[in-house]
């Protein structure tokens, strides 16, 4: 089973950014499979670390393409990708504090999945229109 899948209507239209959203939701995924099913094969220091450099990575590409392309929207998206970052520190330091980290690991799993489809779902598509509307696609530009 699976926090979230990917579907058509979670495609901003623009290949690299779909391509880390993919991965994204395959590193949630992973981390659903420790917190519900109980796999133990996935290291899950790593996976968080993994997650969090990943979506890291992916905000600084949305946030140059914004940039390059004058999104009117940046400003309002850069504060959401902020708040997510917050967040995240907030979970590391639970877990630096030695908190419950079955806790700690539903939580965050639990946030994350909330967190990636509104996230996408309302913010990305309306920069995916954005794009689609000025004709815009990454590298060709």
């Amino acid at each position: 089973m699976e926090a979230i899948i990917w579907e058509k209507s979670l495609s901003v239209g623009i290949p690299e950014l779909d391509k880390q959203h993919k991965e994204i939701i395959k590193l949630i995924n992973d981390l659903y499979r420790v917190v519900v099913e109980g796999e133990e094969e996935i290291d899950v220091k790593a996976l968080i670390l993994s997650l969090n450099k990943y979506i890291l990575q992916h905000f600084t590409l949305e946030e140059l393409l914004f940039k390059k392309h004058d999104y009117p929207g940046y400003v309002n998206h850069k504060l959401a990708h902020d708040t997510f970052k917050k967040e995240i520190s907030r979970f590391q330091e639970r877990l630096l504090k030695n908190a419950d980290l079955e806790a700690v690991l539903r939580d965050l799993l639990f946030y994350l999945q909330r967190w990636f489809l509104q996230h996408v779902k309302k913010l990305d598509l309306e920069y995916a229109s954005f794009f689609k509307e000025k004709g815009i696609v990454e590298g060709k530009k």
